[in-house]
């Protein structure tokens, strides 16, 4: 009779929604009171085997719900049929594309291989050219227009980039891939809520626990609370059957405080990331030697943190590098947060204040330490 969902988080339940057969039931039962009301008050002499309310002598209220119930029905099957009918073009849509995506395969996977060697090489000009001629060849192919949305990250242009995404997205609707890019375009651009409504989309497409729990960040962040409550029982059910299966889901146990999860579940959380962290000292690596200083030149004193960028931590300390004495000192920061933006207000402000900004979030830790 009602739809009703268990929520988490807030101790409520979601409010019943009746549905349309329910209501519909409801109607057919009004219409058999109101013609039995008329019955006793317009009682008649036995009983023939006519209808009960001649045509003539029928309520008027009984005429227009009888109308309305068929207008509804009538409008339920048209909306059916148009649905039916969408459904139909939208596989006829899909099984063309999933057929001519067969049939060029090995040319695409071409296009797309040797503009990416031409990427790891920074031979971005030469990558370009490739993805083109592969448009021009296959201008539907959505590997080849997402590739292009990668060619456009890399550089950093988030507004191109989103745009290529989306194109290979309209291509291949059922690849989530293309709408999660387009999703981190829109976080990059600090567009939070559109992103939200990108990686929703993404969820809908394929449900995994990774898309809810970006999609909580992104709406944090934001102070975005569109369908938060959906979002927190979606967290909850898949975090539910994990501890089951003796699992924890893969959360950061920091934004796990923030979510209703018992202290056995947090418990569980933290010790899971803690194992996934690589374990330094079991790694045999080559311990480097203290650096040495001679009285003469300046001292270099090296700052390393995942927070030069918008972020709280950014926020407070982006002044401070400008207060440094830089005639007795040589200042460093290292940074180590994988999303980094040279386009980031905070750190481009920071690196025009110290002496070198270092990215080193792609590096092997020795490698990282040795800089």
């Amino acid at each position: 009779m009602y739809r009703d969902t268990v929520t988490y988080g807030m101790g409520r339940k979601t409010a019943a929604v009746p549905n349309r057969a329910f209501l519909l039931f409801i109607m057919v039962i009004g219409m058999y009171a109101l013609g039995s009301v008329w019955f006793i008050l317009n009682p008649k002499d036995g009983i023939n085997s006519g209808p009960i309310f001649p045509k003539s002598h029928e309520p008027r209220a009984m005429s227009v719900l009888k109308a309305g119930i068929r207008g509804y029905l009538e409008d339920e099957g048209k909306r059916e049929e148009e649905l039916r009918r969408q459904r139909e073009e939208e596989a006829i849509k899909k099984q063309q594309l999933l057929d001519e995506m067969n049939r060029n395969k090995d040319a695409v996977d071409d296009f797309v291989n040797r503009a990416q060697d031409f990427k790891n090489q920074k031979r971005w000009e030469d990558a370009m050219r490739v993805l083109d001629e592969g448009l021009a060849k296959f201008p539907r192919s959505d590997k080849i227009l997402g590739h292009k949305g990668g060619w456009y990250f890399d550089k950093e242009d988030w507004n191109k980039a989103a745009e290529f995404f989306e194109k290979a997205h309209n291509e291949n609707p059922d690849d989530f891939y293309w709408v999660q890019n387009v999703a981190m375009c829109l976080n990059k651009l600090e567009q939070g809520a559109k992103a939200a409504k990108w990686l929703w989309k993404a969820y809908d497409v394929k449900k995994s626990m990774g898309l809810l729990l970006s999609i909580c960040d992104t709406q944090w962040k934001f102070n975005d609370f569109t369908r938060y409550q959906e979002l927190i029982d979606n967290i909850m059910v898949e975090s539910e059957q994990m501890f089951t299966r003796g699992e924890a889901p893969n959360v950061n146990p920091f934004s796990a405080l923030h979510l209703p999860y018992n202290l056995d579940q947090l418990y569980m959380i933290a010790r899971s990331q803690t194992k996934n962290l690589n374990d330094i000292d079991r790694r045999k690596t080559e311990t480097l030697p203290l650096p040495t200083w001679d009285g003469k030149r300046k001292i270099r004193v090296g700052y390393i943190s995942p927070d030069i960028r918008h972020h709280a931590v950014g926020i407070q300390i982006r002044s401070m590098f400008e207060y440094h004495n830089r005639s007795e000192f040589e200042i460093l920061v290292f940074s180590c947060y994988e999303g980094s933006s040279h386009q980031d207000e905070i750190y481009q402000k920071i690196k025009g204040d110290i002496d070198e900004m270092v990215d080193v979030w792609d590096v092997d830790v020795e490698k990282a330490a040795r800089k």
